[in-house]
């Protein structure tokens, strides 16, 4: 079970598996450290979801037209997550306004 662990140690039912068969061992005090591990694992992988949905779900109200409601999507999913805070400033970053864009002209010569 360790092993699986060090393979793969953000997976949280391992974890809490072997928390189940050290406390039949015993170990009381590994048991706990291995489902605090699963526990915590756990919490990311589901704040990461909510998050995600929070961020995804933004993108069709901020098509729709409703700036308010999906910059109130956007900050939900604002979490303390850095990928999800990049995915949030990205989705944001839809909402400046569309239009065209200006040329500065800069080595471009229109004389005949």
């Amino acid at each position: 079970m360790r092993q699986a662990i060090r393979l793969e140690s953000d997976f949280a039912g391992a974890h809490t598996t072997l928390a189940a068969v050290l406390r039949q061992l015993g170990d009381t005090a590994g048991a706990a450290a291995e489902s605090q591990a699963g526990a915590e694992i756990s919490k990311k992988k589901t704040d990461l979801q909510a998050a995600t949905f929070a961020t995804n779900s933004g993108r069709p109200v901020r098509n729709a037209g409703d700036l308010e409601g999906a910059i109130s999507q956007f900050q939900a999913g604002n979490s303390g997550d850095a990928i999800l805070r990049f995915g949030a400033l990205r989705a944001r970053s839809g909402l400046k306004p569309k239009g065209p864009k200006r040329r500065s002209g800069r080595g471009v010569s229109e004389s005949c």
